[in-house]
């Protein structure tokens, strides 16, 4: 190989790596959002846009490509000695690459203890290998890019680098000079500088660990549980982010919570007060009531079910989620757990990582599991002098969606709210009492209420009354919702497989807005058409979760109604169609 056709490597490999980080990009922007990575991983620090890569990434590659030509075909390498080194070049960027995907599954993962080892193992090898050279640099940036985006990985090689060339073209020299002067042979050199290397790291992680007295995860989430079952009352004001890139839903809300564990009840284990801006929920240890300030009005739940609880928003991930789930988590082995240090506006917080596989972690304790295949990852933030926990983050291996919960001004000796303050009949006055209809699905055999509306991505209309004579598969959704999008792909191949056939699959949307529609279209590509604006359909078709498949005959008569179960809705539809 000579000059000239190594640089038209180099362009072509420029290229093909312009073309790949654009195109990951364009993924993410659809998938979730371009993600930014703060500094050092410290949310105090600030953040930077994947976006960024798209010019840092490709200029990278060049100038690196650049720099292994000139190295390679330099005037003091003759010809054969210039075929010699291109295989060392292989052999860098293939380690670089190796590295580099290493310590990101163990960040990903949440392996955060193995990345201390894995730079020790670094410089090390920066003693006898030159690691500082272009291609290990190469290599392990286009390795972190995935997870890391590419300035970060860049900049944090970029001093990996330096470093290597300080050892190696440095420090190397005198450790060799000064081992030779007292070791008869030269192949006993490599043996005890790894002896006297291991020998320092060994210290050195028995200093750090004496200095900061790191608990393991287990027992430090053990001792996390210990002081919140020690607390009979606990005042705190939480702070909720839902950040749903996926499916463009951004929300925070914040309040107030008091929980009193001090005469557990059979049913709930304490009682709560949690008002935010617009509502207030309160149980009293017999009857659960809620406050909707807004319309002025207060629903009553006298005989309340542990099922009444679970969907109370400011229960996610919080105290009470620790409180009841840390049990289950210590003795689950099949979750991964680490534990390391973290900062927070200068103030030092241990960080414990949870990594659950196709599970989550319910409200009131417990997990529930996941129809789809994905990792949830979970970051708890806890005060290293007080051990109460100060945030929870929720994320996942698929996608850059995260929940942020926040606790402050905790006081664990408050005032307890008056008396009367526990019974709904002191917000009588202020609150009207209102009576919900109960939710009931439609009948099996009974006529689908008529309707008429609006076509999606249409100037149309479309009514029931105008799909008589076809079998019809409503399938009523919403965009803030996990299997509505599981659901996609199932109706595509619904449709799919009777198509030609007098079949009619149609998403019918309640209430979101036009544009959320059209992400959620343009993320999960339906194949079938959608009408919204159908919460009024869907209150008069007794629709309670989400999604629900509603199956009508070609006479409009209801003849499946429930989530989507492929088999009975096959063999009902085959069926229907042939009537």
């Amino acid at each position: 190989m000579n000059e000239k056709e190594l640089r038209t490597i180099c362009l072509y490999l420029t290229g093909i790596v312009t073309i790949a980080i654009g195109a990951l990009l364009v993924w993410s922007h659809y998938n979730g959002g371009v993600p930014s990575h703060h500094i050092a991983a410290d949310d105090s620090f600030p953040a930077i846009s994947n976006w960024w890569g798209a010019l840092v990434l490709p200029v990278l590659t060049w100038f690196l490509l650049y720099r292994i030509q000139k190295r390679v075909f330099s005037d003091k390498y003759g010809e054969a000695e210039t075929r010699s080194l291109l295989p060392g070049v292989l052999y860098g960027f293939a380690g670089g690459l190796l590295f580099g995907t290493l310590i990101a599954v163990c960040f990903s993962s949440g392996y955060t203890v193995i990345l201390d080892y894995l730079m020790l193992g670094l410089l090390l090898l920066a003693l006898f290998f030159p690691v500082y050279r272009s291609e290990c640099l190469l290599g392990f940036v286009l390795a972190m890019t995935y997870t890391f985006g590419a300035v970060l990985p860049t900049a944090f090689g970029a001093v990996v680098s330096l470093v290597g060339l300080v050892l190696y073209r440095f420090i190397r020299p005198v450790i060799l000079y000064a081992v030779s002067k007292f070791v008869p042979s030269t192949w006993l050199i490599i043996p005890v500088v790894f002896c006297l290397y291991l020998a320092g790291t060994t210290g050195a992680f028995a200093l750090n660990d004496s200095r900061t007295e790191r608990p393991t995860a287990n027992k430090l989430l053990t001792e996390v549980h210990q002081k919140l079952e020690s607390l009979k009352i606990i005042r705190y004001d939480y702070l909720l982010e839902l950040n749903y890139a996926s499916e463009n839903y951004n929300q925070s809300i914040s309040g107030t919570a008091f929980l009193d564990f001090s005469a557990p009840d059979a049913l709930l284990g304490f009682k709560y007060q949690v008002e935010s801006e617009n509502g207030k929920f309160v149980y009293n240890g017999s009857e659960s009531f809620n406050l909707d300030k807004a319309r002025k009005t207060m629903t009553v739940n006298v005989t309340p079910k542990f099922e009444n609880f679970a969907g109370i928003t400011p229960f996610h991930n919080s105290l009470v989620t620790l409180r009841k789930t840390i049990p289950a988590l210590v003795a689950d082995q099949d979750i991964i757990k680490s534990v390391s240090d973290t900062s927070i506006a200068e103030q030092d917080f241990y960080l414990v990582k949870l990594v659950l596989n196709s599970r989550t972690i319910e409200r009131l304790g417990g997990f529930s599991k996941l129809s789809l295949d994905r990792r949830m990852i979970y970051d708890i933030i806890i005060d290293k002098s007080s051990l109460m926990p100060v945030q929870m983050i929720q994320g996942n291996s698929v996608n850059r969606d995260f929940t942020r919960s926040v606790f402050r001004d905790v006081s664990t000796n408050p005032d307890s709210p008056s008396e009367l303050s526990w019974y709904f009949s002191s917000y009588t006055t202020d609150f009207d009492l209102e009576h919900k209809k109960p939710v009931v699905p439609l009948a099996l055999h009974s006529p689908a209420p008529a309707w008429e509306l609006p076509l999606f991505d249409s100037s149309q209309s479309l009514s029931l009354s105008q799909l008589k004579g076809k079998v019809v598969v409503l399938e009523f959704w919403t965009k803030n919702c996990g299997y509505c999008i599981a659901a996609v792909p199932k109706l595509n191949a619904l449709s799919k497989k009777f198509q030609g056939k007098d079949l009619a699959v149609l998403g019918v949307n309640l209430h979101d807005k036009a544009e959320d529609i059209q992400n959620f279209n343009q993320r999960t590509r339906p194949v079938y058409k959608t009408v919204y604006k159908g919460q009024k359909v869907a209150e008069e078709y007794g629709i309670s979760f989400f999604p629900t498949i509603v199956l009508l005959d070609k006479k409009g008569k209801v003849l499946f109604h429930g989530e989507f179960n492929e088999a009975d809705l096959n063999s009902l539809i085959q069926k229907a169609l042939k009537e």
